[in-house]
């Protein structure tokens, strides 16, 4: 995008392409070190647009949020 946005409508649809491609489910924020360069809101909106997605799927496609954090205390509110 340029802008430094995430393309949150890209997401969606990548994430329809892998349900549609047979994935049962997707591991947002898992252990790529998103924890490291989002934002707790764009964090938030990437396990959101999961879970909206999911929504759509029928017969199920799971969503299972990371939860990774720089120590325990945020780690558990993440979870």
């Amino acid at each position: 995008m340029g802008d430094a946005q995430l393309d949150f409508d890209a997401y969606a649809e990548h994430l329809r392409f892998l349900a549609a491609g047979g994935c049962h489910g997707v591991v947002p924020n898992g252990s790529l070190g998103e924890y490291q360069t989002l934002t707790p809101g764009e964090r938030a909106e990437v396990v959101l647009t999961a879970v909206a997605v999911a929504g759509e799927m029928p017969g199920g496609f799971s969503v299972v949020p990371g939860v990774a954090a720089y120590g325990a205390l945020e780690a558990r509110r993440w979870a």
